[in-house]
């Protein structure tokens, strides 16, 4: 028997409210994406202001985003594992709690241990963003819609970057590096609280997943077939995209002699090319043709020849250099936003928060161990050394990393008309 019509308009608006409010949700989660990379980006824009201040070498710098990076490692898995039972309000709000309390700490006090400190319990905070905006815009989105919201939700990082590149130098000047420090943890804590306003869980949540312990889950997701590729892409991409954040401002002053507003300038032309080409890149993924994975291999490839480039850039050419910049930014940070929707694609619908855990936290490894290991080239080989480094490792993990045709198996939101 037909439903009357009261009950199929009820439904009706159901879904329409649900369509429009999605949107709510992404510019939420991309407020918070934004708010909590904001510290880590800033290290590299105040790069030159702790090294000034506080007697540091290239490889202490990167040491400080090595530290930021560590604590994600382990703690991601576990995020990932809370994100499949429970709501990503409390886990995400909880999180820029931390996130806020740890730069307040490194902001607290002009010394190195002590600002190491506080970087590590804010990684701890920061793990939570990631993964679980992740989560709650795979599961408001349709899988033909899912790569665009994701590539805006992921542009959320650059934006970061590049309101750190706009404000932090600023506040440096007037108050020293500590001053800057203090207006990202405001902004951390500011981030949080739109999430947890705006949150809303999606209209058709997947089913728990099963009590396994965490340990066997973990396991199962690191032998599922669609990893490898993944983690060979992440785990390249964004140690070089780390590199980007740490040393572009101290490479462009060291080689190219640029004046320390101008280098900010041009961290901040990468870092808005990069939210444009997260947008843009995941975009491009969601239409038939080119697999998700491919996009990102194009970006390894695109990153590569520009790494390779760098060096051999004429100093005091500004127009060459924003333009080297805005490209290199456009494809080490666009990369994301397909990988991402990739990766929520390749699995169960139950198992989204661990995946995206686990394939995020073996990224942090590179998070970690790629700043200071560079920074230590670039100290005793040079800068150019560094970049052809990069370069030599972004072509070989492209070539090991062939995308394999892996057919969605648990999508969370269909391409029903209304979404889902």
């Amino acid at each position: 028997m037909a439903p009357p019509d009261g009950s199929r308009r009820h439904v009706r608006d159901q879904h329409s409210a649900s369509g429009t409010y999605r949107w709510a949700v992404l510019v939420a989660a991309t407020v918070a994406q934004a708010s909590s990379s904001l510290p880590m980006q800033g290290l590299g824009v105040l790069a030159e202001q702790f090294r000034a201040d506080l007697g540091l070498n290239d490889a202490q710098i990167g040491l400080m985003v090595t530290v930021a990076g560590a604590a994600p490692i382990l703690a991601l898995f576990a995020v990932g594992h809370l994100l499949d039972r429970y709501d990503e309000r409390f886990i995400v709000g909880a999180g820029s709690l931390i996130s806020a309390a740890g730069v307040a700490l490194a902001a607290a006090f002009r010394l190195y241990l002590l600002v190491l400190v506080g970087l590590f319990i804010f990684g701890l905070g920061y793990s939570t963003a990631q993964p679980g905006g992740s989560k709650l815009v795979a599961e408001w989105f349709p899988r033909r819609q899912r790569g665009t919201a994701m590539g805006i939700r992921q542009a959320g990082l650059p934006i970061g970057g590049a309101l750190a590149a706009l404000a932090l130098p600023a506040a440096a000047r007037h108050g020293e590096w500590q001053l800057g420090l203090w207006i990202a943890a405001i902004v951390v804590l500011a981030g949080g609280l739109v999430f947890v306003v705006f949150y809303r869980r999606a209209p058709h949540m997947p089913p728990a997943s099963p009590r396994q312990p965490l340990l066997p889950r973990i396991a199962g997701q690191l032998r599922q077939p669609a990893m490898p590729p993944i983690i060979l892409t992440g785990f390249t991409l964004v140690g070089t995209q780390y590199a980007v954040t740490t040393y572009f401002v101290l490479f462009t002053r060291d080689r190219w002699h640029t004046p320390i507003a101008t280098a900010a300038s041009m961290y901040f032309a990468a870092q808005l090319a990069g939210a444009i080409g997260r947008i843009a890149l995941a975009a491009a993924s969601d239409r038939p043709g080119l697999t998700r994975l491919s996009w990102v291999r194009l970006c390894m490839l695109a990153t590569a020849v520009l790494a390779a480039t760098l060096p051999f850039l004429p100093a005091r050419a500004d127009a060459i250099e924003f333009t080297a910049a805005a490209l290199l930014g456009f494809v080490s940070y666009g990369w994301y936003g397909p990988w991402v929707a990739h990766v929520t694609e390749t699995g169960a619908a139950d198992s989204t928060g661990l995946r995206l855990g686990s394939a995020m936290a073996v990224n942090q490894i590179a998070i970690v161990g790629a700043p200071p290991l560079l920074g230590l080239l670039a100290d005793v080989a040079g800068y150019p050394t560094m970049w052809w480094a990069i370069t030599l490792v972004l072509i070989t993990f492209s070539l090991l990393a062939r995308p394999r045709a892996v057919r969605p198996s648990g999508d969370l939101l269909s391409d029903h008309p209304e979404g889902y």
